[in-house]
């Protein structure tokens, strides 16, 4: 009897070593694999008010300083997950260690927009879930402040993905590759600039309002965050219950809430304070659009 048992312990725990060699090896080809997908031609001036627009995108709307430094030089590490991996992301200027020089505009648009890399391969975290529905003239003025930044001297070393990180992704629980989820068939959305609820929509899809908290802006755990990381709020009416749009305002400024208590720093809050009033304003007729709804639904 005891053989009986011993004989199938062991044939389960061969189909389990199998099965997770299985689920690294199919996560190790994806983590490689190359995306044919065409570069979209975008026409991009480099004027002093396009470059000037650009970069208040880059701060305050695509926040890519937030991921890539202040002067866009990369940071190292960006994410250490420990035993899941090290995330870094790259030097975007044209000095030692960058990797602008690789990329013409087409392939450098096709980088934000769907999270491929020059030579087709997936690009780490990188939020294409966010961009894709960036407009032209966004990303075309994102592209020309990148182009216009001091070269920084950086060198970085390859981001890792370590096995229990490769397992993990393989089963769809570390999610570090937007371009196996972004739908590269969706249209740009082209909303004119102004205090409009579009326009806040436009503004809380490619800021990160909904990558962050969720279609339904209701919060909860971010996912693919790392542990530690403090779920995001509540940013319905029914979180944002009895707040003004000047709270609001003054919250993305200060980094505390009407109660003085401090909004963590998950909350790129320092970078979202910089808005023009036109934008915040527009913001905040978009979550106040939103049907309430109650925490953690995302």
């Amino acid at each position: 009897m005891l053989k009986t048992i011993g004989k199938f312990l062991l044939a389960v725990a061969a189909i389990v070593v199998l099965a997770v060699a299985g689920v690294f090896a199919k996560a190790t080809l994806q983590l490689g694999k190359i995306r044919d997908l065409p570069a979209p031609r975008l026409a991009v001036r480099t004027d002093s008010a396009t470059i000037e627009r650009g970069r208040h995108l880059a701060t305050a709307i695509f926040k890519c300083v937030d991921c890539h430094g202040r002067d866009l030089g990369g940071r190292e590490p960006f994410v250490d997950a420990g035993p899941l991996g090290l995330i870094n992301t790259p030097n975007l200027t044209t000095g030692q260690g960058g990797v602008i020089r690789r990329y013409d505009d087409a392939l450098l648009a096709r980088a934000v927009r769907h999270g491929i890399r020059a030579d087709g391969s997936p690009l780490l975290i990188m939020p294409a879930l966010d961009y894709v529905v960036a407009s032209d003239q966004d990303v075309a003025a994102v592209i020309a402040y990148v182009r216009s930044v001091p070269p920084v001297d950086r060198d970085h070393e390859p981001s890792t993905v370590r096995p229990l990180g490769r397992i993990l992704y393989g089963i769809g629980q570390f999610p570090l590759i937007d371009a196996d989820v972004v739908d590269h068939a969706a249209p740009p959305m082209e909303v004119p600039v102004g205090a409009t609820v579009e326009y806040g929509k436009y503004l809380g899809s490619v800021g990160g309002c909904i990558g962050c908290h969720g279609p339904g802006l209701s919060g909860g755990k971010i996912p693919g965050g790392p542990p530690d990381w403090k779920p995001a709020a509540n940013i319905t009416p029914a979180g944002l219950k009895g707040w003004t749009e000047t709270d609001f305002i003054t919250a993305l400024k200060t980094g505390r809430r009407p109660n003085r208590t401090p909004i963590d720093t998950i909350m790129p809050w320092r970078l979202a304070g910089q808005m023009d009033s036109t934008e915040m304003h527009a913001v905040w007729l978009y979550l106040q659009s939103r049907p309430p709804k109650p925490f953690g639904g995302r």
